[in-house]
This record gives structure tokens, sequence and C-alpha cells, in this order.
């Protein structure tokens, strides 16, 4: 709340509630959580995309591959199951990334001309930031060298 204020807060806290009702409430064909979810599933086991490039194209949220980090991988790095018995494959992609202003003169054109499968979710803010917003647009690609595969999702607006 010190970095952003009580009236920025709270509106965080807003975009938080409103997601957490998309989720609880909205059809899974229209839910975008769980297509996020089977996305990443889809990507990791059956396209063997096994990193996860989170771009960010706003500089104010450069800070979010670093959460993802920490939400997913620390969530999904177990080897064990919750029985205590191993798992033969694999728990969890490796997020990383850059804001694309930081990326797109290094590690963009491994993804954008290379060989390597590499699932890429951008995010933006939905509006052009001039202060904090957390309403966020995400477009998931599975970049395959030839053809690429597209999946823009759009939260619905209210």
């Amino acid at each position: 709340m010190l970095a952003v204020g009580p009236d920025h807060f709270r509106a965080l806290l807003k975009g938080f509630h409103e997601m957490d009702e998309h989720f609880r409430t909205a059809p899974f064909e229209k839910n975008l959580p769980v297509l996020m979810g089977l996305l990443s599933v889809w990507n990791n086991d059956f396209f063997g995309a096994e990193t996860v490039a989170v771009l960010p194209y706003e500089q104010y949220l450069k800070r979010f591959p670093a959460y993802l980090q920490q939400l997913t991988m620390e969530s999904n790095g177990k080897h064990v199951t919750l029985a205590g018995k191993s798992v033969n494959y694999q728990t969890g992609p490796v997020y990383w990334g850059e804001p694309g202003t930081n990326g797109q003169h290094s590690f963009y054109q491994l993804i954008h001309q290379g060989t390597r499968l590499i699932h890429v979710t951008l995010s933006r803010s939905a509006t052009r930031l001039r202060r904090w917003d957390a309403t966020t647009i995400f477009s998931s690609q599975t970049c395959l060298p030839k053809p690429r595969r597209w999946l823009l999702a759009r939260l619905p607006r209210r």
C-alpha cells in the first residue's frame, strides 16, 4: 500500500476480487484462469514447451514475471505427490521474462526466429498507464517455429 497509496491499493484489491468472482462464476469455456491453466498443461505436457516467457509490454508491470515465478514454481516445483510418492512427469514449466523494452533485443530473437518451442504470455495494461492500473490483458502464445499458433484471451468488460 505504501508504494501505490490507499486508493490504488483498494482498486487493486477490487480487481483481485473481480477475478476471483470471474473464476468462481464463469463457465469453463469462458473462464480465463481455467483456460490459462489448461493451456499451460497442454503446452508443457503435449507440446513439450518446458518454459513460459512472461513478457509485459508495460514498464509498470516489470515485476510481473518475478511474481509468477514465485507463484507457480514454488507451488508446482514438487517431485512427490501429497501421499509422498515420487512423480514420473514434469510438474510445471519454468517461468521467466522481462518487460518488452528490456527483452526485445535479446531473447526475443530466439523466440521469433529460433527453433525452440517457447510458450509466451504477453501482458499489457488495458489502458495507457499514467497511474497505477491493475487491469491486464493476457495474450498467450505457443511459439512454434512454423506455423505459429495464437490464442488471445480477454477479460469480459462490465
